[in-house]
């Protein structure tokens, strides 16, 4: 099976493209102008696919994303989790919630979505302050469920290493 020739009008030089690569601070953008630049140095689609670690599939489509506007079209689509959504709550409002939650006046989501609404005048739902809460590392506080039958005595013994036989 010969190996097919990838022919693409190229819009800048190489060391143009080298340095845009160099230059870019977001890894997603820099996979995709390294790509690029290999390719422009004459290497394969599946030999550039393997070496900045994307399936061939994915190249095909910047390929075609770069014939159809250069460089800006590649670099144009991005895709999730880089930049969520900002926090309704200032920094300085988070540390306080934090606060509060360690210090047992905020215990579930809905407290924290009470003092939300009653001292910063943001509306949360449920999910949106479960998600808030973990995000800045308030933990559970939950105790363990004790047995009806359970001898508080009994276990502090054996917590000390007492053996004893019923």
């Amino acid at each position: 099976m010969s190996r097919q020739r990838l022919h693409i009008n190229w819009q800048e030089d190489k060391p143009t493209r080298f340095n845009l690569s160099k230059a870019e601070q977001d890894s997603r953008q820099r996979t995709r102008l390294r790509a690029v630049w290999w390719l422009r140095n004459g290497h394969s689609l599946r030999e550039t696919a393997q070496m900045v670690g994307i399936d061939d599939r994915t190249l095909h489509d910047w390929v075609a994303r770069y014939r159809r506007g250069g460089l800006a079209a590649v670099r144009h689509r991005r895709r999730g989790g880089c930049r969520g959504k900002r926090s309704r709550l200032t920094p300085e409002r988070e540390a306080e919630l934090k606060e509060r939650a360690s210090r047992g006046e905020i215990r579930r989501s809905w407290d924290g979505i009470h003092w939300a609404t009653q001292a910063c005048g943001v509306e949360y739902t449920s999910l949106g302050m479960r998600w808030v809460v973990a995000r800045i590392g308030v933990k559970k506080n939950v105790p363990r469920p004790v047995a009806a039958r359970a001898s508080g005595a009994a276990q502090k013994a054996w917590n000390k290493g007492a053996c004893w036989l019923h």
